[in-house]
Parts: structure tokens; C-alpha cells; sequence
């Protein structure tokens, strides 16, 4: 996957790249369908005993909490269906 990312990010030169995925929920906070933004991606694996990490753009998390506040990333929900919300708290593990 990175290395493919990478071949691509040389190519088309994108001003930004994302990443979608599926996780289990952190708490119980979060419901079925909920998006999570990250404002702090970290390197996985490696040998560093600190974890190295990048803050997200300033620019993409003011995207992300307009799209949030204007509710125009989802359908409106069908009779007794809950909207699903956004979430850009900071989760800590207990």
C-alpha cells in the first residue's frame, strides 16, 4: 500500500491523500457508521522506541469540520435510523 501510494503521490503530484477504513469502535460513544477524524496520524512498526508523528493539515481539519457542520456528507436518515456523526476528540487508550 505505501509503496503504491507513494508511485502515485509521484505522478499526480495531489495536493492531499486520504485513507479510509473500518475499525472497531474506541468507546461506546461512537456508533455504527460514525466517522472518526484523525488529527494526528503515527508511524506503525519500526524499531524507535518513540513513535514518530505527523499533525494533519490545518487546512483539511477546517474541511473536515465544515463538512461535519453542514451534514452534506450524508443522506438524511431513513424513520428511526440515527444520522451518523463525527468525531475529532482525541482518544486516549485507558
Amino acid at each position: 500500500m505505501a509503496a503504491l501510494t507513494g508511485r502515485s503521490s509521484s505522478a499526480f503530484a495531489p495536493a492531499a491523500v486520504g485513507f479510509a477504513g473500518i475499525a472497531g469502535a474506541p468507546d461506546d460513544e461512537l456508533g455504527l457508521g460514525d466517522v472518526v477524524v484523525a488529527d494526528r496520524v503515527h508511524a506503525a512498526g519500526g524499531r524507535r522506541r518513540l513513535p514518530r508523528s505527523w499533525e494533519t493539515a490545518h487546512q483539511l481539519l477546517q474541511l473536515a469540520h465544515d463538512v461535519a457542520r453542514a451534514r452534506c456528507w450524508t443522506t438524511p436518515p431513513s424513520a428511526g435510523s440515527r444520522t451518523p456523526g463525527v468525531s475529532f476528540r482525541v482518544r486516549r487508550r485507558r
